[in-house]
């Protein structure tokens, strides 16, 4: 049985969303996360306090709200389904923000991966009942 967009009932896009709410707060804490770490180039006790700032805090904050997300997305689906999506979704997700944000190339091979995640993911999504 095809789904089409408009026959999406409310549950379906409350899920859909949790997993865009989900991508959005893992790249965003983990490009925090990347940009205060650089700062942190060798680890030695004298500088780790410097890797305790506020980029740093607020990029594990993002990445933990995403967790929490996460625990209602498997709340709702099935372990396979869950995973699949938000992990394939956050790749795709840091790619572009990294991209956009760190200035980070993106080749060919890269288009062709994250094009194939994507199919998976609709794949996986749409055919989830």
């Amino acid at each position: 049985m095809k789904r089409v967009a408009s026959n999406l009932n409310f549950i379906d896009i409350i899920g859909f969303l949790l997993f865009i709410v989900h991508s959005l707060l893992t790249a965003t804490g983990l490009l925090l996360l990347k940009t205060s770490v650089n700062l942190f180039v060798r680890f030695n006790f004298d500088n780790l306090t410097q890797l305790f700032n506020l980029k740093f805090a607020l990029g594990l904050t993002f990445y933990l709200t995403a967790f929490f997300v996460s625990l209602i997305i498997l709340n709702k689906y099935p372990l396979g389904v869950a995973a699949s999506i938000m992990m394939s979704l956050s790749i795709v997700m840091s790619v572009v923000f990294g991209y956009f944000f760190l200035n980070e190339k993106i080749s060919i091979q890269i288009i062709v991966g994250l094009s194939l995640l994507l199919a998976g993911i609709l794949t996986v999504y749409y055919g989830k009942d």
